[in-house]
């Protein structure tokens, strides 16, 4: 393959159904490990608490529900997919806007709570804020590039079709027809 092929390939691949299962599958596992890995830290942070709870423990549970629930959807690969339905797709957007609006809260606490601004958390809070947000985001749109899983199953008759185009080509030779002035016609072959 040239160069050129190569680069397209990875252009296009974006649009394969395989491709798309298999970044919603990545996805999946990365945003379910930060998540446990931060629901502990706020179980920890909880029980350090002398009143009151961190609310990670809440919104962590979600989003690593939401993503356990996405890896499970995913591991087959494409064979045994079956793509998300819009309720689906939104309830795991919600749990991932749960931490974002934890994360919100946070910056509000940092700057109200007393009257010392805790800078270190409140820029701690403004980073994951905008991190939670970006990964809602690319959750969603990689579960919307998940929609059109049976692309790869059309076949070649299905494809020609498609948009209403005839074949070029007749179905009783393998001839090729050529559009001329006079309409489709075959080339003249003297012997």
């Amino acid at each position: 393959m040239s160069v050129l092929e190569n680069q397209f390939n990875g252009f296009v691949s974006i649009l394969r159904p395989k491709d798309n299962v298999k970044r919603l599958n990545l996805f999946s596992k990365i945003c379910m490990t930060v998540s446990i890995l931060f629901w502990i830290r706020a179980i920890r942070n909880t029980r350090a608490m002398s009143k009151g709870y961190d609310l990670g423990v809440i919104s962590f549970a979600g989003s690593t529900l939401s993503s356990f629930y996405l890896y499970l959807k995913t591991r087959g690969g494409v064979e045994n997919f079956s793509a998300p339905t819009r309720l689906t797709r939104i309830i795991v957007l919600i749990t991932h806007f749960i931490v974002v609006l934890n994360y919100a809260f946070g910056i509000y606490v940092a700057f109200n709570l007393g009257k010392v601004v805790y800078v270190k958390f409140a820029v701690y809070c403004i980073s994951c804020t905008i991190l939670w947000l970006f990964i809602a985001i690319c959750g969603w749109k990689l579960q919307r590039n998940t929609t059109d899983t049976d692309v790869e199953s059309f076949d070649k008759d299905e494809l020609d079709t498609l948009y209403g185009f005839k074949s070029t080509t007749s179905i009783y030779s393998d001839t090729p027809l050529y559009a001329g002035s006079q309409g489709l016609t075959r080339p003249y072959y003297s012997s």
